[in-house]
């Protein structure tokens, strides 16, 4: 869900892009590089989120009430 919400408002802020008339080139070109520095550091942020691995649970204990010992495990 996360990823669609995020992909989603990419998608918009580039139509706004697009859209917007420029003020002046040269504040055209910082507020456009400004942008785009943003809708960059969204991208790797969602990608960062899909990289990750699910938690695993720990396993469960032992229930048989046994309490194994293996003396050649110790030092």
């Amino acid at each position: 869900m996360e990823l669609i919400a995020a992909n989603a408002k990419i998608k918009q802020l580039q139509e706004l892009l697009k859209a917007r008339k420029p003020l002046t080139p040269s504040k055209e070109s910082s507020d456009t590089q400004r942008l785009a520095t943003v809708l960059k550091a969204l991208a790797q942020h969602t990608a960062l989120a899909l990289s990750r691995s699910a938690k695993v649970a720990d396993p469960l204990l032992l229930t048989d009430g046994t309490n194994p010992i293996f003396n050649n495990w110790k030092l």
